[in-house]
């Protein structure tokens, strides 16, 4: 609005016509208007202040009192006559030439306008009682509104449906003045809404009612106002009608008058009859004139002016030469002056001329007659209709405000009731909440909650500003939040308040605006988030030191495998950055083939955890080797959630191992060089011998003789050849299913044609022996491992055993052995009756680079490699050895067994449970004592346990129970195994025996079958092969 003003008072100083006027083609705008849109502007921006100063208040009056004086004294102008110079306080005197009547005066419609919005602006600044300034501001206000939207809006009807639509009559220079009144309308709505004093309190109903009655009203007035000025404006044409009429009348009187004066006078010859010639020519001339101007508009009637003046000229010529030649010749030339046929034809064609006019202008007077008739009926008929709408209106005005009255009546009841539960709310909610004052920061009020929580009394609160719960560094910042805060409703932030003792708390503030007893306050509801933002920093502290571990952590959902969390190892790792992968499936950025991870999550599944190396690719496609621990994280009702993954890198490292194995091999091979050269000797030696033989003649059956055993002895070398390249050139890495068989096979064919052969290599496995899933190289070295320690144990001959047997890990066997895990195993052994091994040197044989070889046979790493390929295949070892006895060596490898076998070995269980009998276990190690009595019980035996052997003797003696069999450890001090067995076979000849020894099972067996003792269990052995045994031994 002040923009309008400001630039149209521009245009007058600088006498920019485009400025005066705003909007093209319009008429300039009055520069009293200009200064009264300016005024009103300024007044209402001090108005529109937060806080209005007392200064401020009375610019605001003082301007609003000039606005006022502005309108009134223009409509003293326009109604009273008085010439005041208003209009040229702006823009001095007008210049004569000035083609704007007023230049400086407003309309006084808009002088009305400016009268009450600057009651209005002036109600608005003055100290006036709320109950009085509010409707009245609001009147007024609306009263512009309606001033400037209806004569808008009926102008935007005649462009769009045509001109007998603009009922009020405005044109394109009103344009700009009713835009400037609906904004100083709207504006002052604004600011008593945003004060909260102007709300509309009538239902939609009353409303819709008071809208409609307000819409008919305006029609009607508007429909009046047009039937009236069409009755103005068709009597206004049947007045120009009539006066179009009369001048043709005297057109056609003077042209008469002049026609009989020049006829009397040709008749009488007087000149008194031609004296008054002149003054009817003069009038003639001035009626056609003023006929012309009546006729301006109508382009017919100024065509039949164009032809009816030569008319008239040239019959008025004739005339005067008739008066001419009657002074010239007398009475003499009366003859001659009889009217010609040029004459009888003007005066025919004059008369023809206003007779059409004539026509013209009734038939024309008829139709504006026609029009002013209808009209003033209508304007009647629209009296009483006008009445009985009103009447209409006033009577749904009634009943829309009685029932909005009504209904308001329910919604202040429904108020009330909200309020006494938002009060029950605001007094029992568990968080802390007040209301405080927008100007002074004053509480206001505070629930039950806030007392507990701050320690603060009500009493205390009331006296307080929200200022003083804050720490003092923290107030510049609040005051500027409190500025910027200008909505209804403020979004969650976080501050520090300082409670009574003294302690600081993190909150969470949310705040509303309303009006409390008529203030503007604020509602706010607090959140102590003082544990919440602790947990917050520890779980940021323990975020970053996730960040910082080297291993890659990545987090992912259980369902849809999608990722979750990446940590910053996981980005050096994979090459991936978080944002990168969050939300993606891991499939999608770690594996190629969706193989590699499904036996992974098979385990993670069924097991719950996973741990194993995993072939995995990077963002460039390279594929490292990662050793992966994963762990499902479950819910508190046990349901998984997500799956924790912790990845290292061992790329380098499993390069380092397959050059390391690969040199073991080779160092390997390097140990059975001489047995290899042993055996291409004697390959070698028949070839030789033979082809020397083929150079001297031969019988042809001894050549065929020669040529076959020279092609027999080529193939066994190249198999030899082969199967020690085979060895040297293996590749580690792809774990397939085995069966162990083979692998003892071809351990047993290399130990046969490579050791020496003092040293007896034999094999034994069971038919139904399980698969394993491994590296068949890696497999082989370990054997060969195995077998060429066991080789070089036995310097002077001796025997190797290299078995295989199904052996099922239980609880018991797996919670005493270090690195086993219960499930179905295959065991390999390896068993010489070699030097045998110290303890000490047993508890070091592991370690690498130790070794009781001589310097330069051995590097010390053969058993260290031996164990850690055991263990990447999830497996471990025992060893067992006896000094002068012999040393062996079992290898437990997970077994892959179908269902149906595991239920069958599970179900087999139940069929070995005992009768009661009584059994005396006898074994010098306390833990094996334990667990074999531990389970005999559990599957219905009697047990009677001894550490050694006359504690044996003793418990025999003690019983009085028959004791049905002895289980005896062979290797005890003071008595051992066989010695035992022999006494109590003296005692009691018919006592059935059972032998257990942790060395190789040949090396007792002689002794034994003298004894009659044919049952012998070799440890390690499990639950199954004890039960097994013992019910064998018992049947």
């Amino acid at each position: 609005m002040g923009l309008l003003g400001l630039v149209s008072l521009i245009g007058w100083c600088l006498n920019v016509e485009a400025l005066k006027s705003i909007v093209p083609g319009a008429a300039p705008m009055k520069p009293n208007m200009a200064a009264g849109f300016v005024l009103c502007a300024t007044a209402l921006a001090l108005l529109l202040r937060r806080k209005i100063a007392q200064p401020i208040r009375r610019c605001a009056t003082v301007i609003a009192g000039v606005v006022v004086l502005l309108g009134a004294l223009t409509l003293g102008e326009h109604f009273f006559g008085w010439d005041l110079p208003i209009e040229r306080w702006l823009i001095g005197n007008a210049s004569p030439n000035q083609q704007i009547l007023h230049p400086g005066r407003v309309a006084s419609v808009t002088a009305l306008a400016f009268l009450l919005g600057g009651s209005a602006l002036l109600a608005k600044s003055l100290f006036v009682r709320k109950q009085l300034r509010v409707p009245l501001v609001v009147g007024l206000s609306a009263a512009l509104l309606l001033m400037g939207a209806t004569p808008l809006a009926a102008f935007l009807l005649e462009i769009l449906f045509g001109s007998q639509w603009n009922l009020m009559g405005m044109d394109l220079s009103g344009i700009v003045p009713t835009i400037g009144f609906m904004l100083l309308g709207s504006g002052l709505l604004a600011l008593l809404q945003s004060e909260g004093h102007f709300t509309w309190s009538l239902n939609a109903s009353t409303t819709c009612g008071f809208a409609l009655g307000f819409l008919l009203i305006v029609v009607a007035g508007a429909a009046g106002f047009n039937f009236t000025r069409h009755i103005v404006e068709t009597s206004n044409r049947v007045t120009h009608r009539q006066e179009v009429l009369k001048e043709t009348e005297e057109v056609l009187a003077g042209i008469a008058s002049l026609a009989s004066s020049e006829r009397v006078y040709v008749i009488v010859g007087d000149e008194q009859v031609l004296k008054d010639r002149q003054t009817i020519k003069a009038a003639l001339d001035d009626d056609v004139y003023q006929l012309r101007i009546l006729t301006h508009n109508d382009p017919n009637q100024q065509r039949r002016l164009d032809r009816l003046e030569p008319l008239i000229r040239q019959r008025i010529d004739w005339e005067e030469r008739m008066i001419t030649a009657r002074r010239q010749e007398g009475s003499a030339a009366s003859p001659r002056m009889i009217p010609t046929v040029l004459a009888i034809q003007l005066s025919d064609e004059i008369l023809r001329m206003t007779k059409e006019m004539e026509a013209e202008e009734y038939s024309l007077l008829d139709a504006d007659r026609t029009k002013a008739d209808s009209a003033v009926s209508t304007a009647f008929a629209l009296l009483p209709l006008g009445v009985f709408l009103s009447l209409a209106i006033l009577s749904l005005s009634a009943f829309f405000l009685n029932a909005g009255v009504t209904e308001q009546a329910q919604a202040e009841k429904a108020l009330r009731q909200s309020e006494e539960r938002y009060r029950t709310l605001f007094e029992s909610n568990p968080n802390p909440m007040w209301v405080y004052d927008l100007e002074t920061f004053s509480f206001l009020a505070v629930n039950a909650a806030a007392v507990r929580h701050y320690g603060y009394s009500q009493d205390e609160f009331l006296t307080m500003t929200i200022k003083d719960i804050r720490p003092p560094e923290d107030i510049p910042s609040l005051m500027e939040d409190l500025d910027r805060t200008t909505g209804p409703m403020s979004s969650a932030t976080c501050w520090r308040h300082r409670k009574k003792d003294g302690n600081l708390i993190d909150v969470e503030i949310t705040s509303n605006e309303l009006f409390w007893l008529g203030r503007r306050a604020r509602v706010v509801l607090v959140n102590d988030i003082t544990e919440r933002k602790r947990a917050e920093e520890r779980l940021h502290e323990q975020t970053e030191i996730i960040n910082r571990a080297q291993d890659a952590i990545i987090i992912r959902d259980f369902k849809d495998q999608r990722i979750t969390f990446w940590n910053s190892g996981a980005e050096r790792l994979y090459g991936w950055k978080a944002d990168e992968v969050i939300d993606r499936s891991i499939g999608d950025v770690m594996y190629v083939d969706p193989k590699d991870r499904e036996e992974p999550l098979r385990i993670l599944i069924s097991t719950g955890e996973f741990r194993g190396e995993l072939k995995q690719v990077t963002k460039d496609g390279r594929e490292v080797i990662v050793d992966g621990r994963a762990t499902i994280v479950r819910n508190l009702d046990g349901t998984p959630r997500s799956v924790l993954s912790i990845n290292t890198d061992v790329t380098e490292q499993k390069k380092l191992e397959t050059h390391l194995l690969r040199a073991q091999r080779l160092e390997s091979i390097g140990t059975l060089a001489s047995g290899v050269a042993h055996d291409l000797n004697n390959i070698l030696t028949p070839i030789l011998m033979c082809s020397q033989a083929l150079r001297s003649e031969l019988g042809e059956e001894d050549r065929r003789s020669a040529v076959s055993l020279i092609e027999e002895s080529a193939q066994r070398g190249a198999r030899v050849v082969k199967q020690v390249l085979t060895f040297a050139r293996g590749v580690e890495g792809e774990r397939v299913l085995i069966k162990p068989s083979h692998l003892v096979e071809e351990m047993v064919d290399i130990a046969r044609k490579t050791f020496p052969k003092s040293i007896e290599v034999s094999s034994r496995y069971p038919e139904d022996l399980w698969s394993i899933k491994g590296d068949p190289t890696q497999l082989h070295q370990v054997l060969l491992n195995l077998s060429v320690n066991a080789r070089d144990a036995m310097a002077k001959g001796g025997s190797i055993m290299i078995a295989a047997e199904n052996f099922d890990v239980d609880g018991q066997y797996a919670s005493m052995t270090p690195n086993a895990k219960p499930g179905p195993h295959v065991m390999l052994r390896v068993s010489d009756t070699g030097s045998g091994m110290p303890r000490a040197a047993i508890d070091k044989i592991f370690d690498p680079f130790f070794t009781t070889k001589e310097v330069g046979k051995g590097t010390g790493l053969g058993l260290s490699t031996a164990l850690g390929i055991v263990k990447s295949h999830g497996g471990f070892i025992s060893v067992y050895s006896e000094m002068g006895k012999g040393t062996t060596f079992k290898v437990f490898l997970p077994a892959e067994v179908s269902e149906g076998v595991a239920r069958q070995a599970d179900m087999s269980f139940e069929s070995l449970h005992g009768n009661g009998q009584l059994i005396l276990v006898v074994d010098d190690e306390p833990p094996i004592l334990q667990v074999i009595k531990m389970i005999l019980e559990k599957h219905n035996y009697r047990v009677l346990a001894a550490n050694d052997g006359p504690e044996a003797l003793a418990k025999i003696a003690e019983t009085k129970d028959p004791i049905d069999a002895v289980l005896t450890d062979i290797s005890m001090p003071y008595m051992d195994g066989v010695a035992l067995i022999r006494t109590i076979k003296k005692m009691k000849p018919g006592m059935c025996f059972i032998a257990a020894t942790g060395e190789s099972e040949h090396s007792h067996e002689p002794g034994l079958q003298e004894l009659g003792v044919s049952s012998l269990l070799t440890k390690p052995y499990d639950t199954q092969d004890l039960l097994k045994t013992l019910r064998n031994a018992l049947t």
